[in-house]
C-alpha cells in the first residue's frame, strides 16, 4: 500500500513538472471576429486617397488549439492606421486585450501591412496578462481579413515563452 503511494506521488511530481515545462513552447491558434465600433481618419492632402486613421474594434475569439481558458474572450483593440485608399495599401500598429469569463485578461500589439484589398497580415505579441494569465508572453502572426467594410475576422497563431 506504501509503494503504491509513492508511486502514485512521484507520478504526479513528474507530470507537474511535464506541465511546468509544456507551457514554453506551447502553441496557442484561433479566429477572431471583429467590427469597428470607432472609426477616424484624416485625409492627409499629399495625394488623393492617403488617409491616417484611429479606430477601435470589439469582438469575440475562439480558441482552436492551446489555453482553452481564453475561447469566448472580449476583444478590445485600438490602432493606428495609414492608408492609400486608391492603390489600396497600407500599414498599421495597435494595441489590444482580450478578457476571458472569469475577467482575467492578457494583452497585446500588433503591426502589419496591406498585403492585398481585404487582406492584413503581420507580427502579433501577447505582452503581459493578469489572473490565470500571469507572466504570459509571446510572439505570432496573424492574417486579417476584410469580410465588408466594417466588418472582419483574423486568424492568429502565437508561441507562447
Amino acid at each position: 500500500m506504501r509503494t503504491k503511494l509513492c508511486f502514485t506521488i512521484l507520478a504526479i511530481a513528474i507530470v507537474g513538472l511535464f506541465m511546468g515545462v509544456s507551457l514554453a513552447g506551447e502553441k496557442m491558434k484561433g479566429r477572431t471576429v471583429k467590427h469597428h465600433v470607432k472609426w477616424e481618419g484624416v485625409d492627409v492632402g499629399d495625394k488623393e486617397g492617403h488617409v491616417v486613421g484611429v479606430y477601435e474594434n470589439k469582438g469575440i475569439q475562439t480558441v482552436l488549439a492551446g489555453r482553452r481558458s481564453a475561447d469566448g474572450a472580449i476583444l478590445r483593440e485600438i490602432g493606428i492606421l495609414d492608408l492609400d485608399t486608391k492603390a489600396p495599401s497600407g500599414s498599421g500598429s495597435g494595441y489590444g486585450d482580450l478578457t476571458d469569463r472569469d475577467g482575467d485578461k492578457y494583452y497585446f500589439t500588433w503591426k502589419g501591412k496591406m498585403t492585398a484589398p481585404g487582406r492584413w497580415e503581420g507580427t502579433l505579441a501577447i505582452v503581459k496578462g493578469t489572473g490565470k494569465y500571469e507572466g504570459i508572453r509571446g510572439n505570432g502572426t496573424y492574417v486579417n481579413y476584410i469580410a465588408v467594410p466594417g466588418e472582419m475576422y483574423v486568424d492568429w497563431e502565437v508561441e507562447l515563452e
